[in-house]
């Protein structure tokens, strides 16, 4: 039997439950919007806006015009505002605060959404064991990310008017870490179709870790506003490989001192990443695959043209932004194939009140077993349907 791999469902997972799985939902979609709103705020160059960090005080905006003052003078004080955004005026300023505040906000929120909900169910029993810690370092992982974004914004406080690339790259990680870590969790409430071969789940495997890699690339490329440095496609200002980029010595010193180096690195390393993908749909679709493939396709086919969009456009807000949400999809959606396509891993456990249920006596008995597969796609399940675990929304 293959062993369970990075997507097997917790070891103690709870029953399945209406709220309890509109809950994960809620998390992995919370997730998505934080990274869509630090997207924003990086892009509009408001990461730097804020130089205090409360955690508990700082979820209220200044009240009154002199708290407005002491805030705008403060900033002018930092290096951003002296050596760069001296030009602004309060209102100026006001627009720029209002995406750092909003997701600084929004991860105060995800928070909450994480301790409250998690305290209740346990109360209740509903929530325990291994699935109760788990749901506990997804809200440490989101602790250790919050606290990785104000590193982040500090070193951006002190003489230069930037941020350092790599506690970007480091934040942005966590951020992904966390959804996956999430999306476990929502899915260790479904029943696991158990589409495709070996092949399938190991190579989705490789490519979610591909896209966490590229991923980190792309910050690295934001945070020393690479992309600006060649606004060409496919070549590199009429060079491939152009001869800045490999400049330094060793070689490797070009992926995280060179910008030049790192913006060719993160183009280069798309076509890989969209060769597997390909790949990857290829094998499913011959294995008889419909939706995961297509599903696949698209995404890759969206990020790469956003990408390319976004250096042909000279990083444009809301087409970089998009680049950077679709990053997310794509990664859900790998790890949502991987998860789908181990062929030998055991359903989910499910504790004693589900097992005893007289539908899942149903469902363990020799009769009600399903049947073989077919070798065609039955993931997702049609409109309409749910799974024996997953109650059908009424």
């Amino acid at each position: 039997m293959v062993r369970p791999g990075l997507w097997h469902c917790p070891a103690v997972a709870a029953p399945a439950d209406r709220a309890l799985s509109r809950w994960f939902v809620a998390l992995w979609v919370g997730v998505g919007c934080m990274l869509l709103i630090g997207g924003i705020t990086r892009l509009t160059g408001s990461g730097l806006s804020i130089t205090e960090w409360k955690p508990v005080t700082g979820a209220l905006p200044p009240l009154g015009a002199a708290a407005w003052a002491d805030e705008f003078a403060r900033y002018l004080d930092s290096p951003q505002g002296r050596l760069v955004n001296d030009w602004m005026a309060l209102a100026d300023f006001k627009r720029i605060y209002f995406w750092e505040w909003l997701h600084r906000l929004a991860g105060r929120g995800l928070g909450l959404l994480v301790a409250i909900p998690w305290a209740w169910f346990v109360l209740r029993r509903k929530v325990r064991g291994r699935l109760a810690l788990a749901v506990l370092g997804v809200f440490l992982l989101g602790a250790a990310q919050g606290l990785m974004g104000w590193l982040m914004v500090a070193s951006g406080l002190v003489d230069r008017p930037q941020v350092s690339h790599l506690r970007l790259a480091a934040h942005l990680s966590l951020a992904l870490l966390l959804s996956l870590a999430v999306l476990r969790l929502v899915l260790s409430q479904r029943d696991r179709p158990a589409l495709g071969s070996r092949l399938l789940h190991r190579l989705g495997g490789v490519l979610v870790l591909a896209v966490l890699l590229q991923a980190a690339l792309g910050a690295f490329v934001a945070g020393t506003h690479a992309g600006l440095i060649y606004p060409t496609w496919p070549g590199f200002g009429g060079a491939w490989p152009p001869p800045e980029a490999l400049s330094l010595r060793p070689l490797w010193e070009n992926l995280f001192l060179n910008p030049a180096g790192m913006h060719f690195a993160h183009r280069t390393t798309a076509w890989a990443v969209a060769s597997g993908v390909l790949l990857w749909s290829v094998l499913a679709w011959r294995e008889g695959q419909r939706r995961l493939p297509v599903l696949l396709g698209v995404l890759i086919a969206a990020q790469i043209g956003l990408g390319i969009a976004t250096v042909l456009l000279r990083v444009p807000v809301g087409v970089a932004a998009a680049h950077q949400f679709c990053a997310w999809l794509l990664l859900s959606a790998l790890a949502t194939a991987t998860w789908a396509t181990n062929p030998g891993a055991p359903p989910c456990p499910t504790d004693s009140r589900r097992s005893s249920s007289p539908s899942a006596s149903r469902a363990s008995s020799p009769s009600a077993s399903p049947p073989a597969h077919s070798g065609k796609s039955a993931w997702p399940p049609p409109a309409g349907t749910s799974s024996p675990s997953t109650p059908a929304t009424s």
